[in-house]
């Protein structure tokens, strides 16, 4: 069977106007036709009465080019070669553009187009991203969220080719965001969709190698500085960074203007780790404690308590890390890290712990207290509390060093100073 090929000529759409109508009854019947025949997808028999339509009939029926455009991308799926894919997407084009010489609604059409071109040819994607971003900054809030979807994907495309910057990726990543987060607000009936493409985008973007906290910052710094006291702004910044970019110049910046409006124990500790992060532990300290101060929930209270307890340990303060940890230690979720945090807190203090070479020996029994308990307490740790009980055990006194002491395997050994705790004698 000979392979039917469809050229619509721009000629028809040039003249159109000069020639002679057909009688309405011509076109019912031939529109009668290819419906028939567009049913039940036999596409080669319907183009050859819709083609007749298309020329002589333009203003009939808009269904004309939806399904002559259904008709043509079947054409171009299963085209043979790349001429005959060409031919038929050249087509394609053509039947948008006629659709909107008859039943306007240009900018919709341009999205459809951009659409269908994207998909059909990467090769021209920057042809199809202008169409649909036309499209959109025509449209607005009206836009097909697929037409959104697909600007941003062509947006990734173009950015592996060096054909459009970083900085304009980021920008259609929360124009695109943004619109869909809108119609997701307005409770379209659309909501699964509309969700689908919103992860979708999140995706695309978290693939890309422009999504880093460091070519955020820079997007968003600009953006302050233009709009420094814009809520709308630093409400984004807030929300995007606030994960894992916390420890950047312009979420520090949005955080300030956070507290300012409503101080929170979560914003306190977001700038307490970046303090932290940047070496300012003293400063770090002061935001812990004013986190403290204020929070709410148990489970943020310990998470706090624990972060704060690891400044201090590293501030070499043990005594006040120990305490702090030992806070830490009274929920559920934070008990084993807190006691693997509090042994390593007695065995990095040794050194400097006032007492002979048995007594700071006999703090690695502390030590290894902490760890049992730790393993005990969550099975999630056990290797790590195993491991550091047998870095550890054997820095503990030996038997003839406790003979030598007068002490009994099983009996309680107080350490004293700072530490005032109780251990067992074991070897």
């Amino acid at each position: 069977m000979p392979y039917f090929i469809i050229f619509i000529s721009l000629f028809f759409i040039n003249t159109y106007s000069f020639a002679q109508k057909p009688l309405q009854n011509d076109c019912n019947r031939l529109f009668s036709t290819y419906k028939e025949f567009y049913k039940i997808k036999y596409y080669n028999k319907a183009l050859i009465s819709w083609k007749k339509v298309f020329e002589e009939c333009p203003e009939m029926s808009k269904s004309i080019y939806i399904d002559g455009a259904n008709m043509m991308k079947h054409k171009i799926k299963n085209a043979k070669t790349i001429t005959e894919k060409e031919m038929f997407t050249d087509s394609l084009m053509i039947i948008y553009d006629q659709r909107i010489i008859f039943f306007g609604d240009e900018a919709k059409i341009k999205g459809l187009k951009g659409i269908d071109l994207f998909l059909i040819n990467k090769d021209k994607t920057k042809e199809a991203y202008d169409l649909m971003l036309k499209s959109l900054e025509q449209r607005g809030d009206k836009t097909d969220p697929a037409v959104v979807n697909y600007i941003f994907e062509a947006s990734c495309e173009l950015r592996k080719k060096n054909e459009i910057t970083e900085k304009i990726l980021i920008e259609n990543y929360y124009k695109c965001k943004q619109h869909i987060d809108k119609q997701i607000a307005t409770k379209s009936k659309k909501q699964k969709k509309l969700k689908f493409i919103k992860k979708n985008i999140d995706n695309k973007f978290k693939e890309t190698t422009v999504c880093n906290c460091k070519n955020l910052d820079n997007f968003f710094l600009e953006k302050i500085q233009k709009q420094n006291n814009n809520s709308a702004l630093i409400n984004l910044i807030f929300n995007e960074l606030n994960d894992s970019c916390y420890n950047t110049k312009s979420y520090l910046h949005t955080i300030e203007k956070q507290i300012e409006k409503a101080p929170s124990a979560e914003i306190y500790t977001k700038i307490a780790r970046a303090k932290a992060e940047n070496d300012e532990k003293e400063t770090a300290l002061k935001y812990y404690t004013k986190a403290e101060e204020i929070v709410k929930t148990d489970e943020l209270r310990a998470e706090i308590h624990y972060e704060k307890a690891i400044i201090l340990t590293s501030e070499r303060k043990f005594k006040d890390a120990r305490e702090v940890a030992l806070k830490a230690s009274s929920s559920d979720k934070y008990k084993a890290k807190a006691n693997i945090l509090i042994g390593k807190i007695y065995i990095n203090s040794i050194k400097t712990f006032e007492g002979d070479e048995f007594q700071k020996s006999a703090i690695y029994w502390l030590a290894v207290d902490c760890f049992e308990r730790a393993k005990k307490t969550d099975g999630k740790i056990l290797s790590e509390a195993e491991k550091l009980i047998q870095t550890y055990n054997p820095y503990c006194p030996t038997k003839e060093e406790a003979f030598f002491r007068n002490l009994q395997e099983g009996k309680n050994y107080k350490i004293k100073g700072w530490i005032n705790r109780t251990t067992k004698v074991r070897f």
